[in-house]
């Protein structure tokens, strides 16, 4: 489950870490004495530069003199600080001058000297080189730019370099590493092997995503001190000096920058598709006589005053069964023009659809013009095709099991992956909402194996859809406010076997104890397959693509608003899982609870004999914006002040401590109220507080939101806006108070602490992926975020110059779950805890 926010560090990385601070401490449980020194004094890094290219051109390059073809040039021009001849055998450089014109004229000899490579115009020049190479993760860490300082000395040299490292979208391999270091198997090694498998199978020709798990695998196997990437060359530059050499920078983006590029919308012709994908539109005709040329053609007739009408109808009639073609050969259809200065008129056949697909109109509109399209489409005409299940004495549900071998094989056989679900219309019981539903782990299926595979994307990009490794947050009581959007199973004071959980299982749920109950299974939403339409032609430019990532990002957005705004889904890329979707709402029980079994990164400072750190330079800054400023002003005291999402954590901040003029003022007012009950001699109603109409108005949102479940799931009458929004807003209302109160009594991490910018520039590390949780000693932290913090990598930057391996990570401090004793159910008997009166 890497792919999760806060999951711990691969254990390779953690043996590391102990390994090398054991080291740094004269520990004599690593090694023995010697190693422990030279491990400690004799540090260093190398890093490689291979290219790509072939070259298959009799004339390219003919100007240098004799070429080798294919891909024996470029193992001829490895680049290893300077040149190193890689093919066949590894030819190390001989030095001195180059001998004869014979090897003049040959590059792959004359770069093995020192001098002569490039010709003899500006005098004995060295041969070109590696410079400095630096590493950042952009983009929330789906994104790795690379810039890489080469250095020509001549422009024959520079002819070779631009052949084969300045070429724009070819792949590039990069690897670097310690020269020496204590392996993951406890061995000293202190000459790294150069062949990798990576480095192999680049010039065997093999598969980008075979090369990137061959750098990943000998990362494990190093323990985290070798490194690597696949890049794509995405700009460079040069600039010549007053020498005669040439300055090179060359820009490169890993496979996350090409997610930009990834289209799911293309209209055009796919080999797997009988028909031609278009972007068109239905029109409207110019008058009745044209309307009744189309419908002889399609073979109705209709009588002067209802040719309108009739006319609407038989087009609406053809469209959802999926007679696009018989349509565009009547005429009813056209191609839309990107070059014609005006287009046809669309029709707007929203109310010509019968009852059954008035919920589907640009489903059925769309259906035609893109490969995601089409399929959506025919989900819903398989829907149709299944017979209706009953609830209650009504026909109510339809399912179908796109994929029940996958399922079976996972344990949740019971998820129905295709329903369609009807609802009553409350304003007019002769047209139910019929609504289709699709799971997300589906829908990334199909755009997986359906749509990245086409020839208008690039080759070799993994997508996460697993229903076991991708969780999110969530709680008992989350539900979806929108059924047009998506559905979720929930649970409701009373009501453990609602009907809405009939037909979608709780499959979607992970468990009902403890942490589990926190967790849900992402790609388990079902979501409306109209809303998924909807979402496709609205980030559709004009020239027909939609971008798979904008797509994505609008398409959770959406998800995540009608869920109550407790996630904060995301679409990265990694190199492991590929394109994912996260939650980045830390998850109850995801990070491993049992901390103490884990590795934690010692900051500052040695204690002789047992470890030292491997940390250079560390920085912490805690950030209190404006509001939460305002937020602390207010309401973040430990003096019984009510409790709201943002100041719950503020409120365990100041666990403890009393403001002891707030605490007089409380005092003064019950004083007085007692006085004046002396007095009169009746009891006087207790005086309001906060936390009374805080708990007024949580009830009544709660009631409110139990009679929107009622109606809607359980007896299906479809409440449509503005309930919807009115529900929305009360669920998250609820939801945020619920979970800070959990948050208070320590059972989960939480939202809202007084952040801390932690940066920790270190020897240079692999394997630690963004979204990691880093453990940390607590030599610089202040004494009150002690215990009470955990921090997430957010960004990691490698350097590797002057023979350095330097890696910098950006981490951000969240809250750690306090009370790992106490493990609260997590529907707390099905009722939300309600504040008390101060």
């Amino acid at each position: 489950m890497a792919n999760l926010t806060g999951t711990p560090l691969d254990t390779y990385v953690q043996n590391q870490i102990s390994t090398r601070q054991k080291i740094l401490g004269n520990n004599p449980d690593v090694q023995d004495l010697d190693i422990r020194v030279l491990n400690n004094h004799n540090k260093s890094a190398w890093v490689r530069l291979a290219s790509s290219v072939d070259i298959v051109g009799d004339d390219t390059l003919k100007e240098l003199g004799i070429i080798n073809k294919g891909n024996v040039f470029a193992q001829n021009f490895v680049l290893v600080g300077g040149v190193l001849n890689a093919a066949q055998d590894i030819s190390m450089p001989q030095g001195g001058v180059i001998l004869n014109s014979f090897s003049a004229d040959v590059p792959s000899i004359a770069a093995q000297y020192s001098y002569g490579l490039g010709g003899l115009e500006y005098g004995f020049t060295p041969p070109p080189g590696l410079g400095s190479v630096s590493i950042q993760h952009l983009n929330r860490g789906a994104i790795r730019k690379f810039q890489i300082r080469l250095q020509a000395q001549n422009k024959g040299q520079m002819a070779i370099l631009e052949a084969l490292y300045l070429r724009l979208g070819y792949y590039m391999l990069l690897e670097w590493g310690h020269t020496n270091y204590i392996d993951r198997e406890n061995t000293f090694i202190t000459k790294p092997e150069f062949a990798t498998s990576a480095y192999n199978y680049l010039f065997e020709g093999k598969s980008s995503d075979q090369i990137e798990t061959a750098i990943n695998n000998y990362r494990k196997i190093t323990g985290g001190n070798y490194d690597g990437a696949l890049f794509q060359v995405d700009n460079y530059s040069w600039a010549i000096n007053t020498d005669g050499s040439y300055d090179i920078t060359i820009s490169g983006v890993s496979k996350g920058g090409l997610i930009d590029s990834l289209t799911i919308g293309t209209p055009g012709i796919f080999n797997n598709q009988a028909t031609p994908l278009e972007n068109y539109t239905v029109i409207t005709p110019n008058g009745n006589d044209e309307r009744r040329t189309i419908l002889g053609k399609l073979g109705v007739s209709a009588k002067d005053d209802e040719i309108v009408k009739t006319y609407n109808q038989t087009v609406a009639e053809k469209l959802a069964g999926g007679l696009y073609q018989t349509l565009k050969s009547a005429g009813a259809i056209k191609v839309i023009s990107p070059n014609s200065i005006s287009n046809p008129k669309a029709l707007d056949l929203t109310s010509a659809f019968d009852t059954s697909d008035d919920d589907l109109n640009i489903t059925i509109l769309d259906q035609n013009k893109s490969v995601l399209n089409q399929i959506l489409f025919k989900l819903t005409r398989q829907l149709k095709k299944e017979s209706w299940a009953k609830i209650d004495g009504k026909k109510r549900y339809k399912n179908f099991q796109l994929r029940p071998e996958l399922l079976s094989s996972l344990g949740i056989s019971e998820l129905s992956e295709l329903i369609s679900i009807k609802f009553d219309n409350v304003n007019k019981e002769d047209n139910p909402y019929e609504y289709n539903y699709i799971t997300l782990g589906s829908l990334i299926s199909i755009i997986k194996e359906k749509i990245l595979t086409n020839e208008n994307n690039p080759t070799g990009i993994k997508i996460s859809d697993n229903y076991e490794d991708n969780l999110m947050f969530t709680h008992w009581f989350q539900h979806s406010t929108d059924p047009t959007v998506c559905l979720i199973p929930y649970s409701a004071e009373g009501d453990n076997e609602d009907n809405l959980n009939k037909i979608i299982s709780k499959t979607f749920r992970v468990g009902t104890e403890g942490d589990q109950s926190f967790q849900g299974r992402l790609m388990a939403i079902h979501i409306n397959i109209e809303y998924i339409s909807k979402t496709l032609r609205e980030t559709t430019s004009n020239d027909g693509t939609s971008n798979l990532y904008s797509f994505l990002e609008k398409l959770m957005y959406g998800i995540q608003n009608a869920l109550g705004n407790i996630n904060n889904f995301t679409v990265t890329y990694d190199d492991v899982n590929g394109l994912n979707i996260k939650d980045d709402t830390i998850i109850p029980g995801i990070g491993g609870e049992n901390e103490e079994n884990q590795t934690k990164l010692r900051l500052y400072g040695t204690l002789p004999n047992n470890e030292g750190t491997f940390v250079r330079n560390v920085s912490a800054q805690s950030k209190i914006t404006s509001k939460m400023a305002t937020q602390i002003a207010i309401g973040a005291t430990a003096s019984g002040n009510p409790i709201n999402q943002s100041t719950s954590l503020l409120a365990r901040w100041n666990e403890g401590l009393v403001d002891r003029v707030k605490a007089q003022d409380n005092a003064k007012a019950k004083f007085k109220q007692l006085e004046i009950e002396l007095q009169s001699g009746e009891s006087l109603e207790p005086v309001s507080t906060v936390a009374d109409e805080i708990r007024e108005e949580l009830n009544k949102k709660y009631d409110q939101q139990i009679q929107f479940l009622t109606s809607q799931y359980s007896n299906f009458e479809n409440q449509g806006n503005p309930t919807y929004s009115q529900a929305q807003s009360n669920l998250q209302s609820l939801l945020e108070y619920d979970l800070a109160v959990k948050t208070l009594g320590g059972n989960i991490a939480g939202k809202g602490f007084i952040p801390i910018d932690l940066t920790i520039e270190m020897e240079g590390i692999s394997g630690i992926l963004l979204y990691n949780k880093i453990l940390t000693t607590n030599e610089i932290l202040p004494s009150s975020y002690e215990n009470k913090v955990d921090f997430i990598v957010t960004a990691m930057d490698h350097t590797i110059s002057n023979n350095e391996w330097v890696t910098t990570l950006n981490t951000l401090s969240v809250p750690k779950k306090t009370n790992k004793a106490k493990n609260v159910s997590a529907k707390d008997n099905n009722e939300f805890t309600i504040p008390k009166s101060s």
